[in-house]
């Protein structure tokens, strides 16, 4: 069968699937909303003895760390593993690093586009999680009155006697985290490659350092590298660099109940358009009586190499965000932003996005960006062209399941800033990366949950398929504590794959392990037309504690094996928070 002919089925037989996963949806929707209706599960479940397990929700997501609604008043404890459920993802794991009454914070093994805010999770939490025996907590003596009560009239506040404490009058707190971090790879392939990081990150945040109600944060990273490549034979050739990197360095005030205006200065992401990318300069922002905020923001933007540096690139930015509906969980907003190479103008961008959750179940959320071109350009028309554009729509069924479709469509933009990164502005003129799908979850029983996905991709070069449909349960016990597997396939036109991923967790060592196997058929074309077919796999462990108190350790490895590959990683993560 010609390539042509093999394209075009392959376009067919995706429609198809498509369209019957979307019917798939409105069948499972009808069903879901049947089953919730009859029965709605508790948001919390006795497990093991002595144990409970909680859903949780992402509250935001910054790299590998998340912050969650759950903390040390629900039984949560530092070291305590968490479970989060992307839909039509993997699981993603990580472990709680910082904790307050309410919420806390949790660092994953790893990153995932899927885990936004909204993700659910779960979390098993029990009296101590180390086992060692709780102690009796002592009584609480009774709460003595010294304010005399004063007469209620009428229309007087219940509270409103009780004066808020300001920012300012606030003590000072310190929080902080502390992460130690290496990685190991070789590559033992016809030319071996050995490749090597360490990396240490330390963040703080102070509340009212100098007396005056502000927020002070910093991140730093030191990061080591060193690249080997090479045998006895050809001969190795070694490279190795560092550096240190300021993620972050700002001081805001303001943007209180007391004072509606906040100004922050230095090194920072917007608070209200993180889109804009990180800035070295100022924002000032005012809460309106609506609820609404205004802002601007100056500054320059860092350089595109890892150490982030400092860069003679203007930005000028104006933007607006508008809450609406119960409790605000809805919003619109519009951002724009003019920036100079150089002295020289260059970016003309702008964002509109909102979300809207005031439909029972529903939530829909999208943004949509543009760039303007002037004759001055050289890949791009003159005119408007929308850079780009998602869209998610998503229908929950309480905590039964969920099913959602989406749309992504991205183009490159032409910048001076940029075209020394890319090199080629030819590239401009066809790069773009367009994306639809579905997937979906649902809890079929306390302990089972089945997942799904389907997409279909473009990009300048290729186009394809591909489809994921998982299995996961929860098991009872000391040792083990679930399983799971999972199909995956992709048709591209240049490779074909199927892979199966098996899983299995447990606990040992005052931790927990976790372990997975993925293996997959992989038939690629080759430069003569013809197909090569061969087999791939990678086998993945990883271990999660606590030690000591304050600590958490992660040790990871993989080795993956078959076809041409011969090759192995390892590395750990140490984490403190205080």
């Amino acid at each position: 069968m010609s390539l042509v002919w093999r394209g075009a089925w392959r376009g067919a037989w995706s429609g198809v699937c498509l369209a019957g996963a979307l019917g798939v949806l409105v069948v499972g929707a009808q069903a879901l909303d049947s089953a919730s209706a009859a029965d709605t599960d508790s948001v919390a479940q006795e497990t093991v003895e002595g144990t409970q397990e909680i859903g949780i929700r992402v509250l935001w997501v910054r790299e590998t760390q998340v912050r969650i609604d759950l903390g040390s008043q629900s039984g949560l404890q530092l070291g305590d593993r968490v479970r989060l459920e992307p839909l039509g993802r993997p699981d993603v794991e990580g472990v709680v690093t910082e904790i307050s009454d309410l919420e806390a914070t949790v660092t994953l093994t790893r990153s995932d586009p899927g885990v936004v805010p909204g993700v659910s999770g779960r979390v098993r939490v029990t009296p101590n999680s180390l086992g060692e025996q709780a102690q009796p907590k002592p009584p609480v003596p009774p709460i003595v009155w010294t304010d005399q009560p004063q007469e209620w009239r009428e229309g007087m506040p219940l509270l409103g006697d009780i004066q808020p404490v300001k920012p300012e009058e606030r003590p000072t707190h310190w929080t902080g985290r502390l992460e130690l971090s290496g990685n190991f790879f070789r590559d033992g392939t016809a030319t071996v490659r050995d490749d090597r990081q360490f990396l240490v990150r330390t963040g703080w945040v102070a509340t009212n350092p100098f007396g005056h109600g502000g927020e002070l944060q910093l991140q730093l990273d030191y990061q080591a590298n060193s690249l080997s490549v090479g045998d006895s034979a050809v001969g190795v050739v070694d490279d190795s660099d560092a550096y240190l990197r300021i993620q972050r360095a700002s001081y805001a005030w303001g943007g209180t109940r007391f004072e509606p205006r906040r100004i922050e200065a230095g090194r920072f992401y917007s608070r209200w358009f993180p889109e804009l990318g990180i800035l070295d300069g100022v924002e000032v922002s005012e809460r309106l009586s609506d609820g609404s905020h205004v802002g601007a923001s100056a500054g320059f933007l860092p350089g595109f190499d890892v150490e982030l540096p400092f860069q003679n690139d203007l930005a000028l930015a104006a933007f607006w965000d508008h809450p609406w509906g119960a409790k605000g969980r809805s919003n619109v907003g519009a951002a724009a932003q003019t920036t100079w190479y150089d002295g020289t103008p260059d970016r003309q961008w702008f964002l509109v996005k909102g979300r809207m959750a005031e439909m029972e179940n529903w939530v829909l959320d999208g943004g949509l960006e543009g760039d303007l071109y002037t004759s001055d350009d050289i890949a791009k028309d003159p005119g408007l062209e929308w850079t780009q554009s998602r869209v998610r729509l998503e229908r929950r069924f309480d905590r039964d399941g969920a099913a959602s479709v989406y749309y992504f469509d991205q183009r490159w933009p032409e910048t001076l800033r940029g075209l020394p990164v890319i090199q080629d502005p030819t590239f401009l003129f066809v790069a773009h990366t367009q994306r639809v799908g579905v997937d979906g979850w649902w809890q079929n029983t306390d302990t089972t949950r089945i997942s799904s996905r389907l997409e279909r991709w473009e990009d300048e070069d290729s186009s394809g398929s591909l489809g994921e449909l998982g299995y996961d349960q929860e098991l009872e016990g000391d040792r083990f504590t679930g399983w799971r597997i999972s199909g995956y396939w992709s048709d591209t036109d240049l490779a074909d794959i199927t892979a199966l991923r098996l899983g299995l967790a447990g606990r040992a060592f005052l931790g927990f392990w976790d372990t997975s196997l993925e293996v997959g058929q992989f038939e690629i074309l080759d430069q003569l037309g013809g197909l090569s077919a061969h087999s791939k796999g990678v086998w993945r462990g990883q271990w999660t504690g606590a030690v000591g108190h304050d600590w958490s350790l992660i040790l990871h490895g993989a080795m993956f094996f078959g076809g041409d590959q011969d090759a192995y990683s390892a590395g750990f993560s140490l984490l403190r928070s205080f």
